[in-house]
């Protein structure tokens, strides 16, 4: 009777650690790009690297190896899986949620007519493609700001995005696209 505590005990924790969410958390700003990855209460920055302590070890010099040529599919092959693969990026899309989407430009010119065009030119493009990231994404939070500023040199941007998607999700797509793509190559 041990044994079937133990399994569902097992398989409870597996369930639990699918139905965590996968993070990423990107930002631009003067400082540079930083990104971000979070799993549970884990997190790790990978860009920029996190610095590794060297250590002082002396390796023996290894011959040159030559490289491998890595050997490229073909364009049938490409042709064959692109419906599944399309249907993947499909459920990708569905699965993954945008918790925060922040962008804000800050436009620099003197002159007031050019800096109007810039400004326009940016609330347009961003009115262009809010909605397509809508229509796409779940977005639980946007917040789009644009200034202008005639005394700055240069234009400031500042952009932030957190996104998630469950592990579970991801792990359902990779194997249906597997799966389909193994079928297409069997027929």
């Amino acid at each position: 009777m041990t044994a079937v505590y133990v399994i569902a005990g097992v398989l409870a924790l597996l369930c639990l650690l699918l139905a965590l969410p996968v993070g990423m958390a990107a930002e631009y700003s003067g400082e540079g790009l930083f990104v971000w990855l979070s799993y549970g209460f884990l997190k790790k920055r990978l860009v920029p690297a996190p610095e590794k302590k060297k250590k002082a070890k002396k390796r023996p010099e290894k011959p040159e190896k030559k490289q491998k040529s890595a050997s490229a599919g073909t364009v049938e092959d490409l042709k064959e899986n692109a419906g599944a693969i399309a249907a993947a990026l499909g459920r990708l899309r569905r699965a993954v949620l945008i918790k925060e989407l922040t962008l804000h430009v800050c436009v620099a010119c003197e002159d007031p007519a050019n800096a109007a065009l810039a400004y326009g030119g940016i609330y347009a493009a961003e009115g262009d493609l809010v909605p397509v990231l809508r229509s796409f994404f779940r977005i639980k939070k946007l917040d789009l700001t644009n200034s202008v500023d005639f005394a700055a040199e240069k234009t400031r941007v500042y952009a932030r995005a957190k996104l998630s998607v469950r592990l579970g999700a991801l792990l359902a797509i990779a194997a249906k696209l597997i799966l389909s793509m193994k079928n297409n190559i069997k027929s």
